[in-house]
């Protein structure tokens, strides 16, 4: 029998050999959650004063903004205050940074043109769409441990990429994101959007190119595709999945199975189809957890992934392809 504290211990050895602290996934990089103010993404900690409101993912029509996401269909927006106070998340990464070393990643970021919100000083409504940074920190949860970064004041209202490269002098356990003010001594009412986060890398940490995927117009060439990607899934003896070190042709980064990445760009072409997907492994909640970001990342919606509860491999035209361990069972619907 599998215990959860044996199943811990071999993701933890996961992602400590695999990535070798050279390259540090954030979990849910895109922001993906349900639109709404007031809330903070999946696996991303609130790290506001306690007496303001969290962050609001977008777009939900509140506050006015309308504006897509960068990548997948959400993102989350970080504001800073005419009382001083402002927005923050935190992430513990998944192995420290380390002292000496040299690491980078990208974000998306953009500055809101519409952005309508009470003033905190003047309790009457008020725009929040003046030019801020988004600042980097190293932390301890919420407990800021040393400055990585800071962007110039972000004016473009267009999404753009921006570069962080970095040396931390103490080991890092966690990130966090802070909206922040042109000056140290002037608050106002400004805010930022953030979408879209790289994984941490080191500088000499090199990445694959975007593979190319074909143009198809018919079911069946579609069906075979999807049979060919999910055949070159990989798994490790632990029954964790194989990720690859990608970057695409915007200079984005992402840390992920390659082939379900594949197959989430393609059915992302499609408005109807569906992914039908089982995991048999003993970690089957990892398993869904990771699939299910590929996916996203690759740009499938998540209501267009269907998840299916199996205790031994399923049979049926439904299930049209399978990784050569008979782990992971894909089907489509919709076609």
């Amino acid at each position: 029998m599998v215990t959860k504290w044996t199943c811990l211990v071999l993701l933890i050895f996961q992602v400590a050999t695999a990535s070798g602290q050279d390259i540090i996934p954030l979990r849910n990089p895109s922001m993906e959650a349900l639109p709404g103010p007031g809330k903070t993404p999946p696996f991303w900690h609130f790290c506001g004063p306690p007496q303001e409101t969290p962050p609001d993912v977008h777009p939900s029509g509140a506050f006015g903004i309308q504006k897509k996401a960068a990548h997948g269909q959400t993102y989350i927006g970080l504001v800073v205050r005419d009382n001083g106070t402002t927005e923050k998340i935190s992430q513990r990464l998944e192995t420290p940074l380390i002292a000496g070393q040299t690491y980078r990643f990208q974000c998306y970021v953009a500055r809101p043109e519409i952005y309508r919100s009470i003033s905190r000083s003047t309790m009457q409504p008020d725009s929040f769409t003046r030019a801020i940074r988004l600042r980097l920190w190293g932390v301890q949860h919420c407990e800021k441990m040393l400055l990585l970064g800071s962007t110039p004041l972000i004016t473009n209202t267009e999404w753009q990429l921006y570069h962080f490269e970095f040396t931390p002098n103490q080991t890092i356990n966690g990130i966090m994101f802070e909206a922040w003010y042109d000056t140290d001594e002037t608050y106002y009412n400004g805010g930022i959007f953030l979408d879209l986060v790289s994984p941490i890398y080191k500088t000499t940490q090199s990445a694959i190119h975007t593979p190319s995927i074909p143009a198809l117009s018919d079911a069946e060439s579609l069906k075979s595709f999807i049979y060919q990607e999910t055949q070159k899934i990989k798994l490790t003896k632990a029954d964790l999945l194989h990720k690859e070190f990608i970057i695409d042709s915007d200079s984005c980064y992402y840390f992920t199975p390659l082939p379900l990445w594949d197959i989430g760009r393609m059915l992302s072409k499609s408005a109807k189809v569906k992914i039908h997907v089982a995991a048999t492994s003993k970690m089957a909640q990892y398993q869904e957890e990771v699939i299910t970001e590929a996916l996203q990342l690759g740009g499938l919606p998540s209501f267009r992934i269907k998840w299916h509860k199996l205790k031994k491999p399923p049979k049926g035209k439904r299930w049209m392809a399978s990784d050569p361990r008979q782990q992971i069972f894909i089907g489509l619907s919709g076609l």
